[in-house]
């Protein structure tokens, strides 16, 4: 990069000249490369900082508002008479079907969590025997739960 820019026509390119001696990098081209690493460092330090911090709030938000909404909702204009009178023509086969799909799709949700051991693979030790050992602990416990 400073080879390209100390070729720009512009005066204000012409300081990384000084940056390299010789097409070697200098001490004070070293001096900036240091001074660079640290303010990105720095800057990424500080990102995850307030990356977590974001997230935090976010999952408030995410949790919070809804409840509010529905508390809210609730001490506004709950009428328990608008219950029980048109049942049978807004679920014309009960409730029983939506609770079934509900729990199902609960327990095959349940099942993906082995993914979570593949994807940080990586990072465990002896990955060749506890990733192995690790699904099948997981799908054991996720059938024992749900089966």
């Amino acid at each position: 990069a400073v080879q390209y820019m100390s070729s720009w026509p512009w005066e204000w390119a012409k300081f990384t000249s000084v940056l390299m001696k010789d097409g070697t990098i200098s001490n004070i081209g070293l001096f900036a490369v240091y001074v660079i690493i640290i303010i990105f460092s720095l800057l990424n330090y500080w990102s995850v900082k307030v990356l977590t911090s974001f997230t935090s709030l976010i999952s408030f938000f995410k949790l919070g508002v809804p409840t509010l909404t529905v508390i809210l909702l609730l001490l506004s204009g709950f009428h328990p008479g608008n219950y029980g009178h048109s049942l049978s023509s807004f679920i014309p086969y009960g409730t029983a079907p939506i609770f079934a799909a509900v729990t199902v799709s609960g327990i095959i949700f349940s099942f993906n969590a082995f993914q979570t051991i593949i994807n940080m693979g990586a990072e465990i030790e002896k990955p060749e025997k506890n990733i192995l050992r690790g699904i099948v602990i997981c799908l054991s416990l996720t059938a024992l739960l749900y089966v």
